[in-house]
């Protein structure tokens, strides 16, 4: 049955120079190309630690004829902790912004990614340092986290912010929780400075303005928490008050809220999955205000794990899903049908750090896991280049049996037929704590 199934896998990549199905079928059933190497079906693409490699040029064709009638690029990662990523993101967001995506949607929290976007504005580099996912705690001197992820996430960013000097329409924004909140108050200062002489919402913002400043000085989050739920009641009583304040006011409640979940240990798998879809729900609501906005009148790429970004919640026959909870991948493919193309980042081999490893910034080694598809093609490939294929209808075949590594630690199941279009393929990641 191996043997069936790598044959078919290595077939399936003739789709990608438009070879008919039929022809897949009748070279399927004489078992022929066998011993074909992979790295002459699929477009071979040179990563260098320089950021200089450029996608290949059969691969920004395959771009330009699949997204000729998509608004939306999913461009998903297996894991967030290991430095190639950063090379697989900047080609495609370049090769898109050339083909008119404006919009990044980002797995980063709402305020963060609005600090993320004024640095690509401006280029000053002391937004960055009010991200608190980058180490930015308020009432403390502007620094990075002394995490060389961050530094690695800082050296990528002013490579993002040369892509957007030559094409300036490009926006950045976060679609996720803050999971280091902290960053709304600075938006909240800039509002209560900007509107304390409003006469009709003096005695409001006043009200608000202590609530947030109970909620500063506070050391525990539940005590934070609390200020800033009582701050969001007193507010939005007040019709005067900018919704957008509100929204800050909310997201700020909600990430403080999702930080206290994730500390409680002892959770059960089920809480566990419950909080996920918690947090998962609370990303469709900033898409939604995202909406509001208009943005989505513009072609938009999105960032972030493969597990947030597939098109479907659909289980295999078995029963199998991706994610056990519902995703906003298959949110937004459902309320923009047919303008979705998902791509997805596989990594076979090597080290990363994050999710999945001890003390969560530990090195561990990403594992090729036996019969998944990551061991199906790198046990079939010169081992030094990435490569790109389309999700054909010949892999279709096998949603029942096709599983792949998530976070380089375990496997899981699904209906990928209807996940994503496309792969991106790394045989081999290194860690971002990597020595230069």
């Amino acid at each position: 049955m191996k043997y069936i199934y790598i044959a078919l896998f290595l077939l399936s990549c003739n789709e990608y120079n438009k070879t008919s199905q039929d022809q897949l079928d009748s070279t399927v059933s004489t078992k022929s190309n066998k011993n074909h190497s992979l790295a002459d079906e699929i477009t071979q693409i040179s990563l260098k630690d320089d950021f200089d490699f450029e996608l290949a040029a059969e691969i920004t064709q395959s771009l330009t004829e699949d997204l000729k009638d998509k608004s939306i690029v999913f461009l998903g990662e297996a894991d967030h902790y290991h430095y190639e990523k950063f090379l697989y993101r900047l080609r495609f967001i370049e090769k898109l912004a050339e083909m008119g995506y404006t919009n990044i949607y980002a797995e980063i929290g709402y305020a963060d990614g609005i600090m993320v976007n004024r640095f690509l504005e401006t280029g000053d580099e002391d937004y960055l340092k009010h991200v608190g996912l980058y180490g930015f705690v308020y009432g403390e001197s502007l620094k990075y986290s002394n995490v060389n992820f961050i530094k690695e996430v800082v050296r990528y960013l002013k490579k993002l912010r040369e892509i957007k000097l030559k094409f300036p329409s490009l926006k950045y924004h976060g679609f996720d929780l803050d999971m280091r909140p902290g960053t709304a108050f600075v938006f909240l200062d800039e509002y209560l400075q900007k509107n304390r002489f409003k006469r009709r919402s003096t005695n409001t913002l006043l009200r608000v303005q202590t609530e947030i400043s109970k909620a500063k000085k506070a050391i525990e989050l539940e005590d934070k928490l609390k200020y800033i739920e009582k701050a969001y009641i007193i507010a939005k009583r007040d019709l005067n008050i900018d919704q957008e304040f509100l929204f800050h006011l909310v997201q700020f409640k909600n990430s403080l809220m999702y930080q206290i979940k994730s500390l409680v240990k002892g959770r059960s798998v089920e809480t566990i999955y419950e909080d996920l879809q918690w947090r998962e729900d609370r990303m469709v609501e900033i898409m939604l205000h995202h909406e509001k906005k208009n943005y989505f009148k513009e072609k938009s790429i999105y960032l972030g794990h493969n597990g947030h970004l597939s098109k479907s919640n659909a289980a295999n026959a078995n029963g199998e899903r991706y994610t056990y909870w519902d995703i906003i991948g298959a949110w937004i493919t459902d309320r923009y049908k047919d303008q979705v193309f998902a791509i997805w980042e596989l990594i076979a081999t090597g080290e990363h750090s994050g999710h999945g490893c001890p003390n969560f910034y530990k090195t561990c080694d990403v594992k090729l896991i036996p019969e998944s598809l990551e061991d199906l093609i790198f046990n079939n490939i010169e081992k030094e280049y990435p490569l790109y294929f389309k999700n054909t209808k010949v892999m279709h075949a096998f949603d029942n049996e096709l599983k792949t590594t998530v976070q380089g630690d375990y496997t899981s199941k699904g209906k990928y037929s209807e996940y994503l279009d496309a792969y991106y393929f790394i045989p081999v990641v290194r860690d971002v704590n990597f020595k230069r």
